[in-house]
């Protein structure tokens, strides 16, 4: 059977299958423009993260090109600066430059890494409207249309959800990279502050710093919608629909395992 969508039924009224099969036939093209939609959210992601890449490479290949650029001496007394065992701040116990430099480091890393990482998600991992088994199941069925399309409908179901985790994924991903970075670029414009200045950085501007760091967070948590920032936890999946149809679907094959073991119980006495 192909899978070209079955004609509307020519009664104004219908019977109560011919409703059944419009009725389908319109869940399925929205199931199917879902997965067309979903897909354009996990391209973006992965282009997002391609991004971010090469803006972490600028960050690294930029200040390589100007250390290049300077004679030895120069070069090594910066690089006796940046691993100096110096404090950063004004206290009795504080991090060293070379401590900052360290986690400065480390952060621009673990960006690196989770864009790169978002970026490998497209290819392997979408799932799409069609492919090889989908289309062999179509030329060799011979089930009417009603059956069909329920039967595609609940295998479309199972590829909406998997790709809705896959983009929840996607976007925790990228959300640590992209806060990976944020705190790389602070500490490390603090360490570039710190050499300038020549001194250890005044408590006063160090809280300076973090009060303006912490009313950015203010201002954006109050523009993230109420159902996102209401979430009881930020790493569990929590799509923006029901799942208790899962309930269902689990009682209904615990159903059927039972009354499938009575049968086999019966047959053996």
């Amino acid at each position: 059977m192909s899978e070209e969508e079955p004609e509307d039924d020519e009664s104004p009224y219908g019977s109560k299958n011919s409703q059944s099969e419009d009725i389908l036939k319109v869940e399925y093209e929205n199931a199917k423009q879902r997965l067309s939609t979903q897909q354009e959210a996990i391209k973006s992601f992965s282009e997002e993260g391609a991004r971010y890449l090469r803006l972490i490479l600028v960050l690294i290949g930029v200040p390589i090109a100007v250390l290049g650029a300077l004679d030895p001496t120069t070069l090594t007394q910066l690089g006796n600066s940046i691993i100096s065992d110096k404090c950063m701040y004004n206290a009795t116990s504080c991090p060293s430059i070379r401590h900052a430099t360290v986690a400065g480091s480390i952060g621009l890393l673990t960006t690196a890494i989770a864009n790169i990482v978002a970026g490998g998600y497209e290819a392997y991992n979408t799932r799409n409207m069609t492919n090889p088994n989908d289309i062999h199941n179509t030329i060799t069925s011979e089930k009417s249309s009603s059956d069909y399309l329920r039967t595609r409908l609940q295998d479309y179901r199972g590829r909406i959800e998997q790709n809705d985790r896959i983009i929840f994924s996607l976007d925790r991903i990228l959300m640590a990279g992209k806060i990976s970075l944020l705190f790389s670029i602070i500490i490390l414009s603090m360490i570039g502050y710190r050499l300038l200045l020549g001194a250890p950085i005044p408590l006063s501007e160090l809280l300076l710093v973090f009060l303006s760091v912490l009313l950015v967070f203010g201002i954006l948590s109050r523009v993230v919608p109420d159902r996102i920032s209401g979430r009881d936890s930020t790493l569990r999946f929590d799509p923006p629909y029901s799942l208790e149809y899962k309930d269902e679907l689990n009682g209904e094959e615990e159903e059927n395992a039972s009354s499938s073991s009575e049968i086999e119980k019966e047959a053996q006495n």
